[in-house]
């Protein structure tokens, strides 16, 4: 993995800068990375079955982080690290397909080639001792698990699979538990793999409502193999049901999509090029651009800038990252 840092403002250059090679603790592709609500850690889910979890050290610009200002020296070449490795999670029997943090960092969800999602408990004390265990193993899927999503503004847990449905699994707060016998499965609106899905930001649904602000995420849209993509809705009695296929020029699979604060969704796939859809004043979500062969290849990975909500980073089969300025 590598670590880049954009370049300072009101600098001459817009080239990132490669500021630390994260390596030595995966022996096969890593195919899903998550930052840690706090940006101070940050999880990495591989093809060898493992999830590894790294610390920050130090801030880009050389300052040690809080929690490391201690008085125990340590070796002059291990401070020249920016991130340490925290601890390595196992279990998994076959490869994790994607890592993700709750909401509020106290949890993190990865899922794997083995038909299950596994549920860590990554609370202050677990952290402390590096020692952080699994809480739960989600069974249900008769397939892969392509990616687990947290719901924002809760603890429960959406999946999408290589069986062609999309499952939420809701938390038992009292219990700190997912009860397998709670998990829903969604009506099956693909007709191959779902490959990934993403949440309506609570800001993007509040600016958007004239009722009261919800505290949870009452949308999402979710993208497959069969080249659609679906936007779903949460109803009175808590069941979440199809409301729309998004019309799109997607003519090969979607692999990948992101929702921003603004209220922009983009998705992007095989096809190689980027489409990016916002709701009109009707309230329907209909596509506002593309960019045709925004890379060379297959697109694997797309992500707003939580922060800065009209800055998209892509991913590509053809070896390159790119950021994008949307206007």
């Amino acid at each position: 993995m590598r670590l880049w840092q954009r370049p300072t403002p009101g600098s001459s250059s817009n080239s990132w800068n490669c500021i630390a090679i994260l390596e030595g603790t995966q022996t096969r592709t890593i195919r899903s990375v998550a930052w840690s609500p706090d940006g101070t850690m940050l999880a990495a889910a591989s093809f060898d079955a493992t999830t590894a979890v790294w610390k920050l050290k130090k801030t880009p610009n050389n300052q040690m982080s809080d929690d490391n200002d201690h008085d125990n020296e340590e070796d002059d070449d291990e401070d020249n690290e920016i991130m340490s490795i925290l601890c390595i999670l196992e279990g998994h029997e076959h490869e994790v397909k994607s890592v993700a943090w709750s909401p509020d960092g106290k949890y993190l969800a990865t899922s794997s080639r083995d038909k299950t999602a596994w549920v860590w408990d990554c609370d202050e004390e677990s952290l402390l001792v590096a020692d952080i265990e699994c809480m739960a193993v989600l069974v249900g899927h008769s397939q892969d698990v392509k990616c687990a999503k947290w719901i924002p503004g809760t603890h429960d847990l959406c999946t999408a699979s290589y069986d062609n449905t999309v499952r939420v699994w809701p938390c038992d707060e009292d219990e700190e538990d997912w009860p397998l016998e709670d998990h829903k499965t969604m009506a099956n609106e693909h007709s191959s793999t779902v490959w990934s899905v993403a949440f309506e930001p609570i800001s993007s649904s509040t600016s958007s409502s004239t009722s009261t602000s919800p505290t949870s995420s009452q949308r999402f849209v979710s993208c497959g193999d069969d080249a659609k993509l679906v936007l779903w809705s949460k109803g009175k009695e808590n069941e979440w049901s199809k409301t729309c296929e998004i019309g799109t020029p997607h003519d090969r699979p979607i692999y990948t999509v992101s929702w921003s604060a603004m209220g922009l969704i983009a998705s992007a796939g095989g096809d190689d090029q980027i489409c990016v859809y916002r709701q009109n004043s009707k309230g329907d979500i209909v596509l506002e651009s593309n960019i045709p062969s925004a890379h060379l290849s297959d697109i694997n990975g797309i992500e707003w800038n939580p922060t800065n909500p009209t800055e998209l980073v892509s991913a590509g089969d053809d070896y390159m990252v790119k950021i994008w300025e949307y206007r």
